[in-house]
């Protein structure tokens, strides 16, 4: 046979797959015919089918001179792109005479290529000549669809593979382009509804699994709130199980099972079911390698039932080199947290942050725009020390972020956390009213002014809030929470005091007892408390011993600003008698409160004065001024009436301040002067005429902590923003 014939069926044996022995009996004709450009052009397209696009570029550039069939050149273009070569495809198209640059093949070929190096303008402008006169419509919506998508037009990306979806309703890249434009447009009902069915048992399990990943993105990113993402995440966890049944049923598709049930542990996590997903993980586990966002998801699940150094453990067994990307970060962040290794989640989320810019550039232009991650990771350092007591820096951090965005709910909501945890409720209940006015569906908000409403003692608000989450929100940490809390402020208390002493001195050397314990019932009506009361005082004096033995019972009220309590009492010793204790409290805001106290038979009196039948009645007023937890003034004046007849005027101004704030450990520093005078000065107890005395305070405070339910913060950190925009 002649030349084209053996050609003709070289290229028809490569049609039925054999590729190999096509292309080495086109690469022999070639060396008896080299400048036959019917085998160079054979060989070129052959090439390109079996991958091999250096060597038909290279075959090309040998013969660079010849006239070649179009077919040919959108061979070589595809494999320039094949390459990751876009820019040296567009040279070569740029080379080509213009009559043959100008096809609508070659250009929609070049469309594709000034969207791989992000020239979006200029592939629009072409892309309007070619859609004009366009005759291979199909190839050209799909250009079309892939430049709205890399532009993120989602709009007209979505209008374009729905007019190619009718032209071939069962086209998997207009599927997969109408899967994405939905999604990005927040419809992921509309994506769901996409035909499951198919004939092909992989494709369907395939169908099944992009729509569950689907609904699994969107209740973790886009819900607004719990009962949405689990209305997501179980339709998602229905899709798995469907395809699950499917891989058990068809041997052929087994091998897709695995990936299913990745998805699954997500679908379990999102859905707080972190005991069997974590099953579920420990499974796929000890039957080869899981993905590094299985891992990460596993970690959430530890975090869930209260296993941070688990969790912390498996986050650190994933591979050095590994990169991790922001949401394993976010995670090992809070396991970091809740085992209570706060200097080491410091250095995370501060690296990370500084590593993240603050704006990013659009493609297409210069044009700057606020970097969302940034945002989130500014607001998680913020309570990162919040969440280790250092209260100021946190305000500090959050205050800076709320007053560049007054109107973004979340950062009124943290900026009231912060508040709440400094003991400024009134200020706290204010930005958590703004948080909830700015985005009703942020239930966080609305129990966060609960919470700030038990700080308030307005615990029938606190139990109304309560009682409307329970219906509407009653699986969010947020509400499961504030039942512990409200259930905590709500119950009897029982508290005990001991003191031991012992005084060195001249005139008086001996030790000292005092114990004191007090029950205190649950609230009445939500505003009194009933008390029982007793105290044991014993001391070692000059003249001998003397011991005093207080029963008192009483009822308080406490109210938004105001707390009254009134105690009647029996003292048992030298001096036995009837007492009563008469105490209000009066709180103008977060910062000031005054006070004022008056007892019978005092509990300041004296051992010594009860020893020779002497016992003290007293007023005293007070005031302080709170800035916040790590700083108070406090002043009082008092006046008391001995039965001696001996009269005493006494003062006392104490002032702290924190001087040490790090994790777990506080040291406060105060400053305490008081001073008294005595109408008389030969009472066998101590008075004399006039005193004044000073003293420092220094009071080291190691600070517990109890576990947080992290996991839910993990997922609201997520999705916090997509309202916000």
């Amino acid at each position: 046979p002649d030349i084209d014939q053996q050609r003709a069926n070289a290229v028809k044996i490569a049609r039925n797959g054999d590729i190999s022995t096509s292309i080495r009996m086109l690469e022999t004709h070639l060396k008896a015919y080299p400048e036959n450009i019917a085998l160079i052009s054979d060989l070129i397209v052959v090439y390109g089918w079996n991958g091999d696009h250096k060597k038909a570029v290279d075959l090309y550039k040998r013969h660079p001179k010849k006239i070649y069939p179009e077919y040919v050149l959108n061979s070589l273009i595809a494999g320039y792109r094949q390459q990751g070569k876009s820019q040296q495809a567009l040279i070569f198209i740029s080379t080509l005479p213009e009559k043959l640059a100008a096809t609508p093949a070659i250009q929609t070929k070049k469309i594709q290529l000034l969207v791989d190096i992000g020239e979006y303008e200029e592939a629009e402008k072409i892309l309007e000549v070619v859609l004009s006169g366009a005759h291979n419509i199909e190839d050209t919506l799909k250009v079309a669809g892939y430049l709205n998508t890399a532009s993120e037009n989602w709009i007209d990306a979505l209008g374009t593979y729905q007019r190619l979806l009718t032209i071939t309703p069962t086209d998997q890249e207009a599927l997969k382009g109408q899967f994405d434009s939905l999604l990005h447009l927040g419809a992921p009902h509309a994506a769901s509804l996409h035909p499951e069915n198919s004939d092909d048992i992989r494709r369907t399990v395939a169908n099944l699994q992009t729509k569950a990943a689907l609904l699994l993105r969107w209740s973790s990113h886009a819900s607004k709130n719990r009962e949405e993402s689990i209305a997501y995440t179980s339709e998602a966890k229905t899709l798995l199980e469907k395809a699950i049944s499917l891989t058990e049923t068809a041997p052929e598709v087994v091998q897709l099972k695995r990936g299913v049930l990745y998805d699954l542990v997500i679908a379990e996590t999102n859905l707080q079911r972190y005991k069997e997903s974590y099953a579920l993980f420990t499974e796929l586990s000890e039957t080869g390698s899981v993905p590094t966002y299985v891992i990460r998801t596993s970690a959430e699940a530890l975090l869930g039932l209260h296993r941070p150094d688990d969790s912390l453990a498996l986050l650190n067994s994933l591979p050095s080199d590994v990169p991790k990307d922001y949401q394993t970060e976010l995670t090992l962040f809070y396991a970091l947290i809740e085992s209570e290794h706060f200097n080491d989640a410091y250095d995370l989320i501060d690296r990370r942050l500084q590593n993240t810019p603050k704006f990013k550039t659009f493609t297409d232009s210069s044009v700057q725009y606020r970097n969302d991650e940034r945002l989130d990771l500014e607001i998680v350092a913020s309570q990162a020390r919040l969440y280790g007591d250092q209260l100021a820096e946190a305000d500090k951090r959050i205050d800076e972020l709320q007053n560049q965005a007054p109107g973004n709910d979340w950062l009124n909501h943290v900026k009231g956390e912060t508040y709440l945890a400094r003991g400024l409720p009134r200020n706290a209940h204010k930005l958590f009213s703004i948080a909830y006015g700015l985005n009703p569906n942020n239930n966080d908000a609305f129990a966060a002014m609960a919470q700030s409403d038990i700080a308030l003692h307005r615990l029938e608000l606190a139990q109304k809030k309560l009682e409307h989450l329970q219906i509407f929100d009653q699986d969010e940490r947020s509400t499961i929470q504030l039942g512990k809390d409200l259930k905590n402020a709500e119950r009897a208390n029982l508290w005990a005091d001991l003191e031991l002493s012992y005084t060195e001195g001249p005139e008086q050397s001996g030790d000292g007892i005092k114990a004191t314990t007090e029950l205190i019932s649950s609230p009445i009506n939500h505003l009194f408390h009933l008390s029982l009361q007793g105290q044991y005082a014993w001391s070692e004096l000059l003249e001998g011993e003397e011991s005093r033995t207080t029963y008192g019972a009483g009822v308080e009220y406490i109210g938004e600003n105001l707390s009254l309590l009134t105690q009647l009492q029996y003292n048992d010793s030298t001096v036995n008698e009837m007492g009563g204790l008469l105490r209000t409290n009066w709180s103008l805001d977060d910062h000031w409160s005054l006070g004022l106290q008056a007892e019978r038979f005092s509990e300041a009196t004296p051992l010594r004065a009860l020893y020779y039948g002497i016992r003290e009645d007293r007023v005293l007023a007070s005031t302080s001024y709170r800035w916040h937890e790590s700083r108070a003034l406090y002043a009082s004046f008092g006046s008391g009436w001995f039965t001696d007849d001996n009269k005493r005027l006494e003062g006392n101004v104490r002032f702290t301040q924190r001087v040490i704030d790090i994790p777990r450990f506080d040291i406060d520093l105060g400053l305490d002067l008081y001073g008294s005078t005595n109408s008389r000065d030969d009472a066998p107890y101590f008075n004399p005429d006039s005193d004044i005395s000073g003293k420092t305070i220094l009071t080291a405070e190691p600070v517990s902590y109890t576990h947080l339910t992290l996991p839910t913060m993990l997922a609201q950190c997520r999705s916090r923003w997509s309202p916000c925009h």
